[in-house]
């Protein structure tokens, strides 16, 4: 039962009555009242909207929702008495008090005798889009929330194997935290300003539980491993379901060491000087899948230098994948060259990276709604220079300035990463302003592509009706994807904290910052760190394994020291993968009712494949179940892999006793 869509202001949603069906082909019988969700049951509206019934959905009942609503709660006396008075008049059509799940019992009767419409699409409201951006770190928060909490599970899920207690409690309490801070109108940014005062309070104690009950399961398998050998030992943990590589820093008090990789290999590493002390930076190859590897950090510079690594001149760096140049005179990305492809993504009279900010003022919800007039001219403070320059990253850093901002702008390449990475500091004082990051590709495509939970999504970047029309701000999770007409070229942007987009032609934009002034005029008014992944790829984005990508820059390993000593496990393990690459094994955890583990998985193409999720050891017993973990089926394992078909964007639930 969906109601705010008859506030579009674009289109007119054209049914009732339907069935929704999601991107996997599954179906929910959907009702959308005539009328409002706080109706005042007039004698005229009760008729008229009845009659729409009647006329566009060919149902003779019509589902009247009473009461006050927004500020108000429920219902009246004087509701009450004009419900009676409809319900004792013999003139007067039928009227009964009903619950929803009695009317939608109805309509799934109802649907066994006449066929209702199916629409399968999204259920876009053409109104509110400014809630995908609205207060910025709240939404941060949420983001970061769900990827701790989902890390604090597995590994706590792990540990309880080798005899930890499973933190139960400390783990539902963060969850109970991060959904409750989902609520309308907290996470859509529409609150007032004391909502975020208290939210900054509750997910810096969600952050907390997740800590503590993450480092306490990592304490607990690391005391497991055999650690002896020379130096320090730095065990690297890797919460995704696949083999990665990852960007690791660690701080270090002598910036003469080397680090060592699991086979005693030398790996190439950078000293990097922050204002909190030296750190080590170096990038981990293959760490395994929902496991560790082992790596040692020992005394003494590398004996030899390192090849191979980026490359820098002028505003232009590079490594062995693509080569970005900065344009001295905007400060924009003039050029993106893939070295694999031997493509140009932006290119003469095309740019990427370039801040546009706009006067954003709605006659109506400041903070829910967008309405962007004039560009307000942004200007380069500080010309691209090289701030770093080593054998693992080269890094370009230039500042812009609009009205009484600024923005700190950080391009790096990363030796073995085939991606360049965006950051940017902004010190945020503007009023009813809208920025955005803009990107002009040198590719062509009428559509474009979005994550969305556990699916994906295409959405026309060359509007054909009215309905693509009123899509002009989106929003998506991890990534967008602009792929080529021809197949053979894409261009994925990562983030991890933002949700509003926009793509009209060649043009993808992500939408940075907004600063309503009702109902919390102080919104946003800070220092904002956004972080950013530019990922130019052959093929498409499935090919391209973007789903993955998404997912590697939301959740990175996690480096933890430990103490030399003997142990029965290995330099490097894995606990838990799934395979093939569109096949993501997204949750473990222990189960609501027992001590069995519960895997979640779900295709991330959007195509019908086989599943192969390898466990720890040969369960006892593997059920799978419902999203609540309920209605359990038994399910044969193959020794310590569940094979399963997993149908385009299914999702799976499996409980696995050990």
């Amino acid at each position: 039962l969906t109601q705010k869509i008859n506030w579009n202001d674009t289109t007119r949603f054209p049914y009732h009555v339907f069935w929704w069906e999601g991107p996997d082909g599954s179906r929910l019988m959907t009702y959308f009242p005539v009328g409002g969700y706080g109706e005042s049951l007039d004698t005229s509206s009760m008729v008229s909207q009845l009659k729409a019934m009647k006329e566009t959905a060919k149902v003779d009942e019509n589902y009247a929702i009473f009461g006050v609503g927004d500020h108000g709660g429920g219902v009246t006396r004087t509701h009450l008495n004009r419900a009676f008075a409809f319900k004792n008049d013999p003139l007067f059509p039928k009227t009964e008090f009903i619950s929803a799940e009695k009317y939608f019992k109805h309509l799934l009767k109802l649907s066994e005798k006449q066929e209702f419409p199916v629409y399968n699409n999204e259920l876009y409201l053409e109104y509110h889009r400014g809630t995908y951006t609205s207060q910025a770190v709240n939404k941060a928060n949420n983001r970061k929330g769900e990827s701790a909490i989902t890390t604090a599970e597995l590994f706590s899920s792990i540990a309880s194997s080798f005899g930890a207690e499973y933190p139960r409690k400390t783990i539902r309490d963060a969850w109970d935290i991060l959904m409750f801070n989902q609520f309308h109108d907290i996470l859509p940014g529409s609150s007032i300003n004391k909502v975020y005062k208290d939210s900054d309070i509750d997910y810096a104690k969600m952050f907390g539980y997740t800590d503590e009950a993450t480092s306490g399961a990592l304490k607990a398998i690391s005391k497991k491993v055999k650690t002896k050998g020379p130096g320090k030992a730095l065990l690297l943990f890797n919460p995704l379901a696949w083999t990665r590589d990852d960007i690791v820093e660690v701080p270090v008090d002598n910036p003469a060491v080397t680090v060592l990789d699991p086979a005693g290999k030398t790996v190439p590493s950078q000293i990097v000087k922050e204002k909190d002390g030296a750190k080590l930076l170096f990038v981990a190859k293959a760490v395994p899948a929902m496991g560790y590897a082992l790596y040692r950090i020992v005394p003494g510079a590398p004996k030899a230098s390192f090849s191979g690594g980026p490359k820098a001149s002028g505003a232009t760096i590079e490594n062995e994948f693509i080569k970005v140049s900065v344009d001295p005179k905007t400060g924009n990305i003039s050029s993106m060259f893939d070295k694999k492809t031997k493509k140009e993504f932006f290119g003469p009279g095309k740019q990427g990276d370039m801040l546009q900010c706009y006067r954003d003022r709605h006659p109506n919800y400041d903070a829910w709604n967008i309405q962007l007039h004039e560009e307000i001219p942004t200007t380069l403070d500080s010309a691209p220079e090289l701030v770093e320059n080593g054998p693992v990253r080269a890094t370009l850093k230039w500042t812009k300035k609009v009205g009484n901002s600024t923005f700190v702008h950080y391009l790096s390449v990363v030796r073995g990463v085939p991606m360049a990475l965006g950051k940017l500091d902004v010190d945020w004082k503007e009023a009813h302003v809208m920025a955005k990051l803009a990107f002009d590709l040198n590719l062509k495509s009428d559509d474009a592509w979005y994550e969305i939970p556990y699916a994906a999504i295409k959405r026309a970047a060359v509007a054909k009706n009215d309905a693509d029309r009123g899509k002009w701000e989106v929003s998506a999770q991890k990534w967008v994807d602009y792929p080529d007409d021809s197949g053979k070229f894409g261009f994925s942007l990562l983030n991890n904290s933002k949700y509003g987009y926009d793509t009209k032609g060649t043009v993808m934009r992500m939408s940075l910052l907004r600063s309503p002034k009702d109902p919390d005029p102080e919104a946003d008014m800070k220092e904002h760190v956004i972080e950013y992944a530019m990922y130019p790829h052959s093929g498409d984005w499935r090919a391209a394994a973007t789903p993955r990508k998404g997912f590697e820059f939301n959740t990175h390993v996690i480096p933890v020291f430990e103490a030399v000593h003997d142990g029965p496990l290995p330099a490097s393990k894995s606990f838990f993968a799934s395979q093939p690459s569109n096949v993501i094994l997204a949750s473990v955890k222990v189960a609501e009712d027992s001590k069995a583990l519960i895997l979640r998985v779900y295709e991330a193409a959007g195509k019908d494949s086989s599943a192969v999720i390898t466990l720890p050891a040969k369960p006892k017993a593997v059920q799978e179940t419902n999203l609540m973990e309920e209605q359990p089926v038994k399910v044969k394992a193959a020794g310590n892999e569940i094979k399963t078909p997993i149908g385009h964007y299914e999702i799976k639930t499996f409980k696995v006793d050990f």
